[in-house]
This record gives structure tokens, C-alpha cells and sequence, in this order.
């Protein structure tokens, strides 16, 4: 059991991971486009994979930033505010981004991509870890006491993000640890060392050692992921788009 438990998790995990998008820069995206490499757009602010536990990794102040799908099904975040303001080839005046990355796929002679219709089984990329967590803390009410924490230690390094809290509990502790299991359960708010030998811990330092943790993972995670990022930052574009100013009222 254990070790099916150690696969979901290591599985949700790279699932996870998977469907977090990456940062793509706006000439990256227009030759996506003209290639009809791009199945779907999203305007919205919505949030995949990692974003709902690494803040870090998506910024809600961006003015212009669209979501865009692949189609390898990976999902790349690109700011589009240069082009949204008609700094691409046009005398200045708004444009409709939505509408110009339709254009443009269409005058490449490709697919237009959908428009805020929902991208594919990226969406569902941070679902199986939320499950994974919601079902270890159902196990950790319900279930016996840990040895070497109290069940709100527990409870705080199972916030560490990607599942680390969770597989730390697998690899050591009741109610999966055969070694752990074989002591006698202690009472539930009891620190310190134990008559067995084993050192239990409180909240308090398993809060400290949880947020320390987490920063480590999360830094981690941004890096990995930097590395299958593009971007030509506050640098002038060179892809030609379409464009399709915003209709004036």
C-alpha cells in the first residue's frame, strides 16, 4: 500500500508539474500561431498546475497576459501588453488580441485557436495532488496518532508543496511506517522524548521546518521551470501579427 501511495504521489506531482504554464515570449507565441501550434486561448486569470501552490510563479497584474495551449497540450503564459496597445505595427491606436491571434492564424492559412472555451487536461493538472492532500487530512482526523509529531505538526508539513510532507509521513511515520507502528501510540498533545525513544515534536517546530521547506521546494520548482521558459522580456518584438484594432463604440 505504501508503495502505490509513493507512485500517486510522485505521479500527481509530475502531473502537476506538467500542466504549470511557462513563460513564452510574444514572438515565441506569434510563430505558435502562424505554425497553428496554439489549440486555445485563455484571457482569463485562471490558475494550473503549481500556480495554486507557488504564488511566485503566476502574477495577477499583468495587464495582457494570455494563457495559450499547445499542441502537445502545454500551457505557456505570454504578455501581449505591447501588442494590446498597438506598438506592433500600427500608428498606436488598442488592439483586440483576442481577435488578432484569430486573424493571424487565419491568414497563415491554420486553425484558429478557441477563445476562452477551456484549454485541455492541463486544467485538471492540480487536481489529483488536492485530492491526494484532502485524503491525508481526512486519515490524519480520523486516523491513529503519529509518533514522531503531533497530529498538528502533521498537519503543517503536509502544506509543503509537490507532496513532500505527504511522502515524508509514508517514509516515516505511523500509520505507515512499520517501525512507527510497532510502538505504542503516545497521547495526543505529548512532546518530547517518548518512552519508546522516539523524539516527538510539536506544531510549532513542524510549522518552522514546514515554511522553511516550502520556500526550498517552491525555489526549486521555479527554477525547473524557468528552464522551459522563453522570453525576450521588455524587449521590442519582431513577429508580425495580423492586427485587428478594438472596435470603437
Amino acid at each position: 500500500m505504501r508503495g502505490v501511495l509513493a507512485l500517486l504521489i510522485v505521479a500527481s506531482a509530475a502531473f502537476a508539474f506538467w500542466g504549470t504554464p511557462r513563460a513564452a515570449s510574444q514572438d515565441e507565441m506569434a510563430r505558435a500561431v502562424k505554425a497553428g501550434d496554439v489549440r486555445a486561448i485563455d484571457t482569463s486569470a485562471g490558475r494550473y498546475g503549481l500556480e495554486f501552490a507557488l504564488t511566485a510563479v503566476r502574477s495577477d497584474d499583468v495587464p495582457a497576459e494570455v494563457l495559450w495551449e499547445d499542441g502537445s497540450g502545454r500551457l505557456h503564459r505570454t504578455d501581449l501588453w505591447s501588442l494590446s496597445q498597438g506598438y506592433t505595427g500600427t500608428d498606436g491606436e488598442p488592439t483586440d488580441v483576442p481577435a488578432t491571434i484569430v486573424a493571424t492564424a487565419e491568414s497563415a492559412g491554420r486553425t484558429a485557436p478557441t477563445v476562452d472555451a477551456g484549454v485541455g487536461p492541463a486544467t485538471w493538472s492540480a487536481v489529483p495532488l488536492w485530492l491526494l492532500g484532502i485524503g491525508a487530512l481526512a486519515l490524519l482526523v480520523r486516523g491513529p496518532q503519529p509518533r514522531r509529531v503531533t497530529k498538528w505538526g502533521m498537519f503543517w508539513l503536509l502544506w509543503i508543496p509537490l507532496g513532500v510532507g505527504l511522502c515524508w509521513w509514508l517514509a516515516r511515520d505511523a500509520p505507515f511506517s512499520r517501525a512507527m507502528n510497532e510502538t505504542a501510540s503516545p497521547e495526543p498533545r505529548k512532546k518530547g522524548l517518548q518512552p519508546t525513544g522516539v523524539r516527538r515534536n510539536g506544531g510549532g517546530l513542524a510549522f518552522l521546518v514546514a515554511w522553511g521547506a516550502s520556500i526550498l521546494v517552491g525555489m526549486l520548482a521555479i527554477v525547473l521551470l524557468g528552464l522551459g521558459a522563453s522570453t525576450n522580456g521588455k524587449s521590442t518584438p519582431t513577429e508580425t501579427w495580423t492586427l485587428v484594432k478594438v472596435a470603437q463604440q
